[in-house]
């Protein structure tokens, strides 16, 4: 087996030996950098070996819960305002050889009006955020959400394939997306209970040309709302999927399904 070594991102130790083309990128954002990443609002205090700050109007910084820190990403107050991050890894993208899961726990978001939106996924090639870039994407709002996949090398800049999308007036508390390159699993804790979902998009839906390299974001805009507008993301986590794990996803896919499970 060809190994490589992984790129680690946290504030805790962590070892491992990855697959070609794998790599694991974590932040529990509880340890603070100073200097560390710059927002309009100063010193984020986030890794600036890990993190690039997006947004032009990103007021983000750590924020703190009880004895947990957590990334407050704030936009501010007004319309047409965006604040994010992406990561300084780019080798966090997925392909048809190698799977790859992003996590991130949702700590609290005020969900806006208009069409202001968060969101969670991997971005691909490409420089810029949305319209110059492959992408996978949850986002969701104060009242839907959209997993979506871009396939930038085929022409579909601005718009996005949705795999699955619904209404909900609930919280969100985690989204776990899994991803082989042509079929996909999205595990969405908070929706009154536990959503689940998996297919394979080929064809009109994208994924023809999967990504090896990508990086990681969190991202909100504020589309239409004049109040502030932020969201709590804690414990992000992209890592490599384990072979088995990547042919029984493969499998799942070939089956449709979208079921939705009650938290009790």
């Amino acid at each position: 087996m060809n190994l490589k070594p992984c790129t680690v991102i946290s504030s805790l130790a962590m070892l491992c030996a990855t697959p070609l083309f794998a790599a694991i990128f974590a932040d529990d954002f509880q340890s603070s950098y100073t200097p560390g990443v710059t927002t309009q609002a100063g010193d984020s205090h986030l890794n600036p070996g890990a993190w690039t700050a997006i947004g032009n109007a990103n007021w983000s910084a750590l924020a703190t819960s009880g004895t947990n820190q957590y990334l407050n990403i704030n936009c501010g107050s007004g319309a047409n305002q965006d604040a994010g991050f992406t990561t300084q890894a780019s080798d966090l993208g997925f392909n048809t050889v190698n799977g790859q899961r992003y996590t991130v726990d949702v700590v609290n978001h005020n969900g806006g009006s208009g069409g202001s939106a968060f969101y969670f996924g991997v971005l691909g090639n490409g420089t810029g955020f949305w319209d110059s870039s492959s992408a996978l994407v949850f986002l969701f709002t104060s009242d839907y959400f959209t997993l979506g996949y871009k396939d930038n090398d085929n022409g579909n800049s601005w718009g996005m394939h949705k795999l699955w999308a619904g209404n909900y007036s609930s919280t969100i508390t985690r989204i776990d997306l899994a991803v082989t390159g042509t079929a996909y699993q999205a595990v969405i804790t908070g929706l009154d209970g536990t959503y689940n979902v998996s297919g394979s998009a080929q064809g009109s839906l994208g994924m023809a040309n999967p990504f090896s390299q990508g990086k990681l974001f969190l991202y909100a805009v504020n589309g239409g709302a004049n109040n502030p507008f932020s969201i709590g993301y804690d414990n992000v986590v992209a890592a490599p999927i384990p072979e088995p794990a990547s042919l029984a996803l493969l499998a799942l896919a070939a089956l449709p399904l979208l079921r939705r499970r009650s938290a009790r």
